[in-house]
């Protein structure tokens, strides 16, 4: 197992989490988001297509001009 580089004890298990993003004035939170979580201090990593896709789906969701925007993790 790989170990948490934030707090270099915790080991990274496979599961879920919600991602939220601030970006021109739109708040973007997606649930259910496919990450490596540590065990210890909760920090989140995501793989390159995960982070690909939140990438989009957030820019995705500032062009629908909503303040808030809740949506679903969907890989790309």
């Amino acid at each position: 197992m790989k170990k948490c580089i934030m707090c270099k004890h915790g080991e990274l298990k496979s599961g879920t989490t919600v991602f939220t993003a601030d970006r021109d004035g739109v708040l973007v939170v997606i649930r259910n988001v496919p990450a490596l979580v540590c065990g210890t201090c909760e920090e989140d990593y995501f793989d390159e297509a995960v982070t690909e896709a939140l990438l989009i789906a957030v820019e995705q969701s500032v062009e629908a001009h909503g303040q808030v925007v809740i949506r679903e993790y969907e890989a790309a």
